[in-house]
């Protein structure tokens, strides 16, 4: 007969219940974090209309009978120091499948960057809040 002794190390139930609350915490944790990427690229998206607007307004004194440009033109004349695209959580506008912006300037001067800005989600949206 063997004398058993103490061994260590882990039992298969004790390994099975880390295991499990491993998964617990990546089941939280996956969630939000998508919920942090989406509103940082809302926010980016958000900054990079507001200089590609800026931006176009010098494009389209320097070039008056100019009516429409993209992003990618506004970076390969220099006014944009780097490439901007559409992030992937914001909606292209119709027709965008290459995820670029475009700047339309109409008849009276008035500029729209297409995707336009979206509104960050509200607390209750996300089932976060009241």
């Amino acid at each position: 007969m063997k004398n058993f002794k103490k061994k260590k190390g882990f039992t298969f139930v004790e390994i099975i219940i880390s295991i499990a609350i491993v998964a617990i915490l990546i089941a939280v944790a996956i969630p939000a974090y998508k919920a942090i990427k989406t509103s940082a690229e809302r926010t980016a998206h958000n900054a990079n209309v507001d200089q590609i607007s800026s931006v176009a307004l010098l494009y389209f004194t320097d070039f008056p009978k100019e009516d429409k440009v993209t992003s990618d033109e506004l970076f390969s004349q220099g006014y944009l120091k780097s490439k901007v695209t559409v992030p992937s959580s914001i909606p292209a506008g119709t027709g965008n499948t290459a995820k670029i912006y475009t700047v339309t300037r109409d008849d009276q001067g008035v500029i729209t960057v297409s995707p336009d800005k979206v509104e960050a989600k509200k607390k209750s949206e996300t089932g976060t809040g009241n």
